[in-house]
């Protein structure tokens, strides 16, 4: 099946793991690229056309051992262009490894249930038997028009259920048998013994029903019939007279006043799954060699409309099974994202705090310790929920007009520690004309601070060289981000696996430098995300050079809000007489904020927001913060509107706080109704820089 569709191109994505459940299906499974060149092919596949995976994936000459006539090939390729990709149950013959040629029914659901890493890929059933079986039939018109309808019942029919018993309805009109039924096995291993169970049944009304009768279910065949399964498993029928069917048969069908019956065994995957068989209850009449091959013919389709069944409901536990893994998955990312960034928040700030506040330069340096290694986790933690929103594509743009160069110089000012440290210079070149460039600074900021944490870290002398360019080409908009070091460098041989996640040139508890390798992974993801490339270059003992080439007017996506950025305006004048609410659960953090604010306002602080607009006391702040703990997610909207129907705090402007872009982010915090957002853990600067917006 290497016929590709160059214009089909699948949107939904599954998480990778899908893939593993799909190829241990009980049908045949397989897979292409882009490119047509096979990527799957299930043990499934490997049984029934007896070439092996070793053969077919990666084989660019596959196609032409499955399909070695050239023109029956083309064929197949113009009707998968004409059905762009999207068929069901489309039978082609394909040639085995023996010569034996086989027709399968293939059904692409790529469009439906999309896998990672799989550009397209169909399910197919070995219908071989039920293609000959046509062949013979082609002669009786009526018992092939009778199998068409049986076929596109269970293929149109969305319920399994009712599709069987509209196909006994039709069976019966053809062969006028007085009951129509379906028996499924159960193996038990232990004991290897196999018994059936009736699962579905049709009657005529003057005939009694069977369906509800418990001598039916767990009824072994070797008490009953034994000859029964030695029969079906040789994959033939059970045909007769009842009178003249042992003894012990006798004695079990008797009751049922069954005088013949017809049963044919259901195959799914060559494994014996039941039977479906005819009976005669008002007549001693043997079923005919036309209602044989009948009732064969809809066994096996029977069959493929069981497996597709089995299959379907597989692919659903598997997509509920993956969904509930993401759910928990953000579910704990979000209260790791909590629980670590609330005690940051008072770590870093009470750290920035002490080094204000202190005059003995030996207690500066222990408070700049743990402000760096404060710092160092925040960073870590951040590359991790980065990687995770990455993965679950959560990321949203917001395009707005921002000056790159203050970016840059903003970004490379919070690392002045860690280079006066090392002694390490810094050199930036942005021409003028490249100062203001519309993208995303959330993304944009990503991307820069780990291309230059990458290049500190992995430098001890010499220096950093930053440089934007315009790419060289007249008709692009693009600009190239380049940071240059004169570091260690990446030997060459892991310089192509390097971009992956937690990849670092050393690695495991010897490693010689600290972090978690998503440096580089996030530099990729984040510039992908902008419509960008990212391109590395490096030579051991002598650097390494990053470049990120970038759109500077992308064509906006739907998910991409356009807003011009303005400059902060900051009041003239500033009185501690304003006042600000602060709803804040953690105590640390609390007084953390107060005594950021003191110099510019006057801090009230509760736990909760009951407490808020309870209190009896309560003066008309100018500002509200109000802590989004995770536990209260679900009560968001509520604390909102109790705020606004308060008196004294209905025209106060509110700001969110919260951790970022995992639990809220600005443009959420704007859809729920908050006037803005801090994020958390938050510096004194930014602190302040926010909060002079609205006081």
């Amino acid at each position: 099946m290497p016929l590709i569709n160059k214009n089909f191109n699948p949107t939904v994505q599954h998480p990778a793991s899908v893939q593993s459940v799909i190829l241990d299906l009980p049908q045949i499974v397989t897979a292409v690229d882009e490119n047509g060149i096979f990527v799957a092919w299930n043990k499934i596949a490997e049984v029934v056309f007896g070439w092996t995976a070793e053969e077919i994936i990666g084989n660019p000459k596959a196609s032409d051992l499955l399909y070695p006539d050239p023109e029956y090939l083309n064929d197949l390729r113009e009707y998968w262009h004409e059905s762009k990709g999207q068929y069901l149950n489309y039978i082609w013959k394909v040639t085995c490894k023996n010569g034996e040629v086989k027709w399968i029914s293939w059904s692409n659901i790529s469009h439906d249930h999309s896998v990672e890493g799989w550009y397209s890929w169909a399910l197919g059933t070995d219908v071989t038997e039920i293609k000959e079986i046509s062949e013979k039939l082609e002669q009786n018109e009526v018992g092939l028009r009778t199998i068409t309808h049986i076929s596109e019942v269970l293929l149109s029919e969305p319920d399994f259920d009712t599709a069987i018993h509209q196909v006994f309805e039709i069976l019966y009109e053809i062969s006028n048998a007085d009951r129509v039924y379906i028996f499924e096995n159960d193996y038990d291993p232990n004991t290897d013994r196999w018994y059936m169970n009736q699962t579905y049944e049709w009657t005529k009304d003057s005939i009694k029903v069977q369906i509800d009768n418990p001598e039916l279910q767990g009824l072994c065949y070797n008490d009953f019939c034994p000859r029964w399964k030695d029969t079906m498993l040789s994959k033939l029928a059970i045909n007769g007279l009842v009178k003249d069917f042992p003894q012990i048969e006798q004695d079990a069908l008797a009751p049922q006043d069954i005088k013949a019956l017809l049963a044919v065994p259901i195959y799914l995957n060559d494994e014996w799954w039941g039977f479906i068989g005819f009976d005669n209850c008002t007549k001693e009449e043997i079923f005919s060699e036309r209602d044989e091959v009948l009732l064969r013919s809809a066994a096996v389709a029977i069959g493929g409309a069981i497996q597709r069944e089995k299959t379907n409901k597989e692919l659903r536990i598997a997509k509920i099974r993956a969904e509930e893994m993401n759910r928990l998955k953000s579910n704990f990312l979000s209260n790791m994202s909590h629980e670590l960034r609330t005690p940051l928040i008072s770590i870093l700030g009470y750290a920035d705090i002490l080094m204000e506040e202190l005059r003995d330069l030996e207690f500066i340096k222990i408070a700049s310790s743990i402000k760096l290694a404060g710092q160092r986790l925040n960073s870590s933690l951040n590359l991790i929920l980065d990687l995770s929103q990455i993965e679950a594509n959560a990321l949203s743009l917001n395009y707005k007009m921002l000056n790159v160069s203050d970016l840059i110089h903003e970004i490379i000012s919070n690392y002045e520690i860690e280079l006066q440290e090392k002694s390490l210079y810094v050199e930036v070149s942005i021409p003028q004309n490249l100062s203001l460039i519309k993208t995303d600074r959330k993304i944009l900021g990503g991307i820069f601070e780990n291309m230059l944490s990458n290049a500190i870290k992995f430098t001890n002398k010499g220096g950093i060289n930053v440089t934007v360019t315009p790419e060289n080409d007249s008709v692009s908009n693009n600009i190239n981000l380049i940071v240059a070091d004169t570091g260690i460098g990446i030997a060459p041989e892991l310089q192509h696996t390097i971009f992956e996640a937690f990849r670092q040139e050393s690695e495991g508890l010897s490693r010689k430098f600290e972090g978690i390798g998503l440096g580089l992974t996030i530099i990729k993801k984040f510039s992908e995300k902008l419509g960008g490339t990212v391109e590395l270059q490096s030579k051991p003992g002598v650097g390494t050079t990053v470049t990120v080439n970038l759109p500077t007017f992308p064509e906006l996506t739907e998910e991409a809000e356009i807003s011009e950025e303005t400059p902060d305006t900051f009041s003239p004048s500033w009185h501690v007489s304003k006042k600000i609410a602060l709803c804040e659960s953690d105590s640390s953090t609390a007084t953390m904020l107060r005594i950021y604010s003191r110099k510019i306002a006057e801090v009230e602080s509760y736990r909760l927001v009951s407490d808020l607009v309870l209190s009896k006391n309560l003066v008309k702040p100018d500002l509200l913060i109000l802590d989004l703990n995770v536990r209260n997610i679900e009560s968001r909207q509520q604390l909102l509107e109790a705020i606004k129907t308060t008196p004294l705090l209905n025209s106060v402007p509110i700001l969110s706080f919260s951790t970022y872009g995992v639990v809220l982010n600005s443009e959420k915090s704007a859809e729920m109704g908050f006037d803005g957002f801090i994020p958390k853990p938050v510096t004194k600067s930014e602190f302040l820089r926010i909060i002079k917006k609205y006081i």
